[in-house]
C-alpha cells in the first residue's frame, strides 16, 4: 500500500504491520491507513506488531502527532511488539515518552539490523 502515510513493507502479515517512513506524517494517512490497519488486527488477531523503518524522516503534521498520542492510550495495551529502525534522535525521545503506554516490548534498532528487526517483530 502506497498512500499519505508512506509505504506497508511486504513483510506485513497476520497482526505485523511494517511500514517505511519516507514522507511526513499527515493526519490522512495516519488515520484512514495506519489506524485502520492496526484497528483491523487488533479486532482480527487481538494484537498488533508494529514495524517502524525510517528511511527519510520529515516529521509530522501536528494533527497526526496529536492522534498517534491518542492512539498510545487507546491501542497500546494490544500492541505486544514494537521495532523501530533507523529512528531519527527526535523521534527515538518521543517513542520513550510514550513507552508506559504499550503493553509490550519496544526495541530500537539500527539500519544494518533491518532483517534482525523483522525477524524480532515477527517471531
Amino acid at each position: 500500500m502506497n498512500d499519505k502515510f508512506n509505504r506497508l513493507m511486504p513483510e506485513s502479515e497476520g497482526p505485523v504491520l511494517c511500514y517505511e517512513i519516507s514522507k511526513p506524517i499527515s493526519r490522512e494517512g495516519y488515520a484512514e491507513n495506519f489506524l485502520k490497519l492496526v484497528t483491523k488486527a487488533i479486532e482480527t488477531y487481538g494484537e498488533v506488531r508494529v514495524l517502524t523503518y525510517f528511511t527519510s524522516y520529515r516529521g509530522w503534521e501536528e494533527q497526526a502527532a496529536e492522534m498517534d498520542l491518542i492512539a498510545h492510550v487507546e491501542i497500546g495495551q494490544f500492541a505486544t511488539k514494537m521495532a523501530f529502525v533507523n529512528t531519527p534522535e527526535k523521534e527515538v525521545m518521543a517513542r520513550l515518552i510514550k513507552k508506559p503506554l504499550i503493553k509490550g516490548e519496544v526495541r530500537f534498532f539500527t539500519e544494518d539490523r533491518l532483517q534482525d528487526a523483522i525477524i524480532w517483530i515477527k517471531s
